[in-house]
């Protein structure tokens, strides 16, 4: 599977956050870009094993919670 070249930016502006597992900057920045898809895109090239994939859905739950705090604010 290639990767959209604006995924690939993504994960270049991000290289800091990602070497340091601060996912949320980077997923948040994938939706931005592309949506659903990128995030799933993006989600199927790190999750290698269950670290990577508490690491992302940590990161998803953290997004999805700041939201909704700012939806009923």
């Amino acid at each position: 599977m290639a990767l959209d070249e604006k995924l690939v930016d993504v994960l270049r502006n991000h290289k800091e956050d990602i070497n340091k597992s601060n996912w949320v900057p980077v997923i948040a920045d994938a939706y931005l870009q592309g949506g659903a898809k990128f995030v799933s895109g993006l989600k199927d090239l790190i999750i290698t094993d269950t670290s990577f994939k508490n690491f992302f859905n940590d990161a998803i739950e953290k997004i999805i919670t700041d939201l909704f705090k700012v939806a009923i604010s």
